[in-house]
């Protein structure tokens, strides 16, 4: 028996599944499966990214070395 882990790799995501293959018999089943949702990097007022703020600084550093 021979076990395989998909990944689903998204944005906000991830989602996984875990599956054993019997390779005699051509079978496979879903050992178990699942979704991990992230929050979105984004604020919720202002729909812009949460690190705008440090970039803009980490940019103005860089500028003035």
């Amino acid at each position: 028996m021979t076990s395989y882990l998909g990944l689903d790799i998204g944005i906000a995501s991830l989602g996984f599944a875990l599956i054993e293959y019997d390779d005699k018999s051509k079978n496979g089943k879903i050992v178990t499966s699942g979704v991990r949702i992230f929050q979105e990097g984004k604020g919720e007022e202002t729909k812009k990214p949460r690190n705008v703020t440090r970039r803009e600084n980490r940019l103005m550093r860089r500028q003035i070395l």
